[in-house]
């Protein structure tokens, strides 16, 4: 089974969810949308790329935008 992620950031989400301005995800602004079938399944979120990037490759996942 291949496991397909997509690359967000949580200034867009923000945008897109009209959370405060303030609201910064407690600094966790690097993210992942797992994907099923194209539905998101689950979201994680990491404080920089490196972490972010690391997490893909450590669980084989496949990065379907960038």
């Amino acid at each position: 089974m291949e496991n397909f992620v997509e690359l967000i950031l949580w200034e867009q989400v923000q945008l897109d969810c009209k959370y405060p301005k303030a609201d910064n995800n407690n600094g966790y602004t690097y993210g992942l949308n797992l994907l099923d079938n194209g539905d998101i399944i689950d979201v994680q979120w990491f404080k920089n790329d490196k972490d972010r990037l690391d997490f893909v490759q450590e669980n084989n996942l496949i990065i379907i935008n960038n």
